[in-house]
């Protein structure tokens, strides 16, 4: 008897469906997306950018900037004070003990760990001037009249 060779199908993807390339990847690496996105389909839809970005995003450089950024460090600073009150902890404390005792150095220090700080530094920025200019807009649209009584003459 002779043995039957093994069939290998490509999951069906229905184009323009989902987000893209986020949208339709698998958990574990799989090579029949990777090499969608050498397609001219995947170049029209950018989504070699968007992979990009995601890869990018989850990279370990930028997870470390990340957990070392002081808004991430006053949430895990407000959640250690609910688990025990009694212990004070500061914000530089705590980045002390996550690049000394829990990160490895190699995220840490270098020229990629100093490029994706800086990028977390840069979006953070952008989103505190965006929040800042939507007060002001809030504050400029709301109208407070001279005349509480609301009587005109």
């Amino acid at each position: 008897m002779r043995a039957k060779a093994a069939v290998f199908h490509a999951p069906r993807v229905s184009p323009g469906r989902g987000r893209g390339w986020i949208a339709r990847r698998a958990c574990a690496f799989d090579p029949v997306e990777s090499l969608n996105l050498l397609t001219r389909e995947s170049v029209v839809k950018s989504a070699l950018s968007e992979y990009h970005d995601f890869k990018q995003a989850t990279s370990r450089f930028f997870l470390a900037a990340v957990l070392t950024s002081d808004t991430v460090l006053e949430v895990v600073r407000r959640e250690l004070r609910r688990v025990s009150s009694d212990v004070k902890i500061t914000v530089e404390e705590l980045r002390s003990a996550l690049s000394h005792e829990v990160l490895k150095r190699e995220v840490i220090e270098g020229e990629k760990a100093d490029q994706a700080r800086k990028k977390v530094a840069r979006a953070a920025k952008t989103a505190l001037r965006l929040k800042k200019d939507r007060s002001e807009q809030a504050v400029a649209s709301f109208e407070v009249s001279d005349d509480p009584g609301g009587a005109s003459v």
